[in-house]
């Protein structure tokens, strides 16, 4: 894949608005379609291994749909009535008169601050992470007059000691509180990072510090506080749409999202003997507005997205509230995974059974059709 520099300029990150003409890469059909010349068409052998590959994709597709639909669909209707007359299915824990202690990366805006209002109220105490202290009071305020007990803290994410950091925190947060009921990883990066990065050209560098945020941050998160804390239910695990299909210039983005997808799912079933439950939340793009709280409805990724040329119309967005919501219901009623809105993912999740030589041309496809813009990530 030929990737063409057209100015010495930075790759926009996550944090500002970026016009298309600030863009260091630029994607184009010519340089990214897969089978452009003889020599890249595939041969005889392997696309007769890709079309083997697709029978048992099918075969695994429509085995999986019988056994869902004709075991565990009438299982959960009958269990969905039960429950409901039962009244076991919980709305709010505030029934059993615990405090409830919450941890947030990445509260500073969108998913991260809407998750924070969606939990907010009387028992709760809601513990949020983030780089920017101005934002984190802004929503911290909003919480609290919901009747939340706050606490806010900064982190840089992307440094090299985050373990040691979220160690101390959560040491600190068990010592004062006793327990964690959920952990909430949604802290992530989009391109580059701080303005130090501004002028470094794509590569090594972005894929080292994405890395850093999108997987090792997150995983210190979801392991090291199962070492420092002695009780902790849930632990929620927010990877993304792109994680089941990423198009071609989302190549490091969609990877660190898949890893956090495969690794929460594995978790899922690891954590049951542990009494600790895993979720995996796959959200889309989400909505920006202005209003009310203006942290809330900000959203650099899709910002930066949507400034670059992102094709897809704002009708298709989904705001931080009613995603926060689905995140909520998907966890008290113990969802594994949860792809959301379903307009978006629906097809990537299709698209996870294609066979390579048709990935290739997905990923191309994905890539020029500036659904995530031009942004390299």
């Amino acid at each position: 894949m030929t990737i063409e520099n057209h100015q010495t300029g930075p790759i926009p990150r996550n944090s500002f608005q970026p016009k298309p003409s600030d863009l260091s890469f630029k994607l184009t059909a010519s340089k990214l379609f897969p089978f452009q010349s003889w020599s890249h068409l595939p041969t005889l052998t392997y696309a007769w291994n890709n079309v083997v590959y697709s029978t048992f994709s099918v075969v695994g597709a429509v085995s999986s749909l019988i056994l869902t639909a004709g075991i565990f669909l009438p299982l959960g209707f009958v269990k969905s009535i039960a429950d409901t007359f039962a009244g076991f299915v919980t709305k709010s824990s505030s029934a059993t008169g615990q405090k409830r202690v919450y941890v947030i990366s990445g509260a500073t805006s969108g998913i991260g601050a809407g998750v924070a209002q969606e939990y907010a109220g009387d028992g709760v105490v809601l513990v949020l992470i983030g780089r920017d202290q101005g934002r984190l009071d802004e929503v911290s305020k909003a919480a609290q007059e919901k009747g939340a007990k706050m606490e806010t803290h900064t982190m840089e994410l992307r440094e090299a000691d985050t373990d040691s950091k979220v160690i101390e925190l959560m040491n600190s947060i068990h010592e004062r509180h006793g327990r964690v009921d959920i952990v909430f990883t949604i802290a992530g990066a989009l391109a580059h990072l701080p303005d130090t990065m501004q002028d470094e050209p794509w590569g090594q560098g972005t894929a080292e510090r994405m890395t850093q945020v999108n997987v090792n941050a997150a995983v210190a998160f979801i392991f090291l506080p199962g070492r420092s804390c002695k009780r902790k239910n849930m632990i929620s695990i927010i990877a993304s749409s792109a994680a089941f299909f990423a198009p071609a210039n989302f190549c490091i983005y969609g990877a660190t999202k898949s890893y956090l997808l495969t690794l929460g799912l594995c978790l899922r079933s690891l954590g049951k003997t542990h009494n600790i439950k895993v979720n995996v939340i796959c959200p889309g793009f989400i909505k920006i507005n202005d209003i009310d709280l203006p942290s809330l409805h900000q959203s650099g990724m899709t910002g930066s997205m949507k400034n670059a040329g992102s094709s897809l119309p704002w009708f298709a967005f989904q705001t931080p509230e009613v995603m926060a919501y689905r995140i909520r219901y998907a966890l008290e009623t113990d969802e594994g995974c949860t792809p959301w809105p379903l307009n978006q993912c629906l097809p990537l999740i299709a698209a996870q059974s294609v066979n390579p030589i048709m990935d290739e041309v997905g990923r191309w496809a994905g890539a020029q059709s500036y659904i995530t813009s031009e942004l390299m990530s």
